[in-house]
């Protein structure tokens, strides 16, 4: 059952993790308690669709904290879901000059140059970045493969789709991709093989969310 109690200690415990990302995301300036909140807000907001909102109140926070990673990537995050790929790409690079080995503002800097598909090349060369320095980066593989797709490198494609099959988030999407993939190949028997997989952990992912709601 939901209570103050349980709701206060959930805050606080976010605010001590957000108390740590002047330290972690290098921001200069101290990291007030009143801009915690103003970022909680900001995140909630975000995950709510209401960008407007958000944008709002990361106005405010980026204005006092220039430098402070989580809001900047998170006014990235908002331009990219709202099609404004060149500003978000922008403000992904402005984190990244800030902490350059952030891999969460490279992932999303790759996003944003991969809506152009004449770049596709530059975007191989940043998540190649990502995965020097962390090569279970599934996310990063999922992402390399599809620009690999889009290069007609299947082999390659092929390669970082079954990384990506090692993380559990991107597994379903994985499979998705590498039966399709076989297909355009012609190789049937592989591509049923996926997606065949892809349909056992759809039914899985129902049964679960059936047993779910019984139990509610």
């Amino acid at each position: 059952m939901f209570s103050i109690s349980s709701a206060f200690s959930a805050f606080s415990l976010l605010s001590v993790f957000l108390s740590t990302l002047g330290v972690f995301l290098h921001c200069s300036e101290p990291i007030s308690q009143e801009d915690q909140e103003l970022l909680f807000r900001a995140t909630r907001s975000y995950q709510a669709r209401k960008f407007t909102q958000s944008q709002r109140l990361l106005e405010r926070l980026t204005r006092k904290h220039e430098d402070w990673t989580a809001a900047i990537i998170l006014k990235g995050k908002i331009l990219y879901f709202t099609r404004e790929f060149s500003r978000a790409e922008k403000q992904f690079r402005i984190a990244l000059e800030t902490d350059p080995h952030h891999p969460y503002a490279r992932q999303w800097l790759a996003r944003s140059i991969a809506t152009d598909p004449g770049r596709t090349r530059e975007v191989v060369d940043v998540l190649r970045r990502i995965l020097q320095r962390n090569p279970d980066d599934f996310t990063a593989h999922y992402l390399m493969a599809r620009c690999y797709s889009r290069l007609e490198r299947p082999e390659a494609s092929i390669r970082h789709f079954q990384e990506a099959l090692k993380g559990k988030r991107l597994m379903q999407k994985s499979h998705e991709q590498l039966g399709h993939l076989f297909q355009s190949l012609g190789l049937q028997g592989r591509a049923q093989k996926h997606l065949n997989r892809l349909q056992r952990s759809g039914n899985n992912a129902s049964t679960r969310g059936k047993a779910t709601g019984e139990k509610r």
